[in-house]
């Protein structure tokens, strides 16, 4: 059912934003944090996500919805992401130029 995919997707970005609003509220700064949307491999579905780069230029922590575990994005293998931004900049993967 359509209403019901969109309702979760909606959901799903609610939660995204409500990290987001957590992290800034303990202190990460608005250039570690970034939505960025990805393409779960197995299940040919999109959604966004919520990046955390601890670092800068470092690969990113995922406190991904799918998952309970918070991974580094190279742990979390089933996620290609397609675009990410932040308060400050939009980026494009090198994966999605490819």
């Amino acid at each position: 059912m359509v209403v019901g995919r969109q309702l979760k997707s909606l959901l799903l970005l609610m939660l995204v934003i409500e990290k987001y609003f957590v992290l800034r509220s303990l202190g990460a700064q608005d250039e570690q944090l970034y939505l960025t949307d990805v393409t779960k491999q197995y299940y040919n579905t999109t959604h966004m996500i919520l990046s955390y780069f601890a670092e800068s230029n470092n690969i990113p922590f995922i406190p991904d919805n799918y998952n309970s575990r918070i991974l580094a994005a190279d742990k979390g293998p089933d996620l290609l992401p397609i675009y990410r931004f932040n308060v400050q900049s939009s980026f494009l993967p090198d994966a999605a130029l490819k």
